[in-house]
């Protein structure tokens, strides 16, 4: 079976793990946007997005900083 991959350069288009924007591909097949380079799933439509996870994490240490 081949999966038709595609580059998939958007706004949010970089690993948050190894920072790396030429790795993250479109897995048509799964619906799954990753990073070829380092494995992270950054969304799937089965799941939370981990790129929001990180960012509302974010968010939520600098609230709790304050």
């Amino acid at each position: 079976m081949k999966l038709n991959e595609t580059l998939f350069k958007h706004a949010d288009g970089t690993c948050p793990s190894c920072n790396n924007s030429e790795s993250v591909l479109f897995d048509e097949f799964h619906g799954e946007t990753y990073c070829s380079q380092c494995g992270l799933v950054l969304h799937s439509t089965a799941r939370n997005s981990i790129v929001e996870i990180m960012r509302e994490a974010k968010e939520k240490g600098k609230r709790q900083k304050r």
